[in-house]
């Protein structure tokens, strides 16, 4: 990873979007991390460290102990919208800070697989740009056409049962809709519910990264004082080789 002076360096992908991120000159930004990525960051010794996006079956995801780590130095580490939410709950006992939505719901157990928040996404000059829906997305946009009065509550439930049952590629609103139809659902809702999408349809994984966004810009420039841990860092032969590939890179 370049060297670069940062107060904050921020882990996010498609549910952002490269050029929405790249316009805040307050935070540094990195694509989706993969394995050794917050390592790496840390080694930068940024007041504060967000992920929302990490790889998934692309390549190795981040460690849980990379993210200790790095909080056993003093940095702060944020997680809201995908990966990013997960790794929070699972951290929170330790001091990463959960932000939005989709941490509540996994929190709380509303929600509870990864393939809630993983999409199929792609490079091009624009930058990486997502090729499938999140399963929460679904949901919540579901929930929304329902309070509206678009979608009965039993299309709906119906609906995202059929998104749930579609492999996170084959995610899209074009899908959902034809499979939909293919179970007898209402027709009527069905065309109510394509015409509503494109000013109805919620991206909550990408409020949720705004928020957290918000909250990190908030906090520096209150002053973040280096974060203080309870625990104690154990090394191990794993970690050393893991430290010694993310250095090499």
């Amino acid at each position: 990873m370049r060297a670069v002076a940062a107060r904050a360096i921020v882990f996010v992908g498609p549910t952002l979007g490269e050029a929405e991120a790249s316009a805040d000159g307050s935070l540094v930004f990195r694509p989706p991390a993969g394995r050794g990525d917050i390592y790496a960051a840390s080694l930068l010794m940024p007041r504060a460290i967000g992920l929302v996006d990490a790889c998934f079956e692309t390549g190795p995801s981040v460690l849980h102990r990379e993210i200790l780590w790095a909080m056993s130095q003093g940095i702060h580490l944020f997680g809201a919208g995908s990966l990013g939410a997960l790794r929070a709950v699972e951290l929170a006992p330790f001091g990463m800070q959960g932000v939005g939505w989709v941490y509540e719901a996994f929190r709380t157990g509303r929600l509870a697989e990864d393939d809630e928040v993983v999409v199929a996404f792609g490079s091009s000059a624009a930058g990486q740009t997502a090729r499938s829906e999140a399963m929460v997305d679904i949901r919540r946009t579901l929930d929304r056409a329902a309070e509206a009065g678009i979608l009965g509550p039993a299309t709906a439930a119906a609906l995202a049962g059929i998104g749930k049952g579609l492999f996170y590629p084959r995610r899209t609103y074009a899908r959902l809709l034809a499979a939909g139809a293919r179970a007898g659902l209402p027709a009527a809702e069905l065309r109510a519910l394509r015409g509503w999408l494109p000013s109805g349809r919620v991206y909550q994984r990408r409020d949720d990264a705004r928020a957290m966004l918000t909250l990190m810009r908030e906090r520096l420039a209150a002053g973040l004082e280096p974060m203080q841990v309870r625990y104690r860092f154990e090394y191990t032969s794993h970690w050393h080789q893991l430290r010694l590939s993310a250095e090499r890179d």
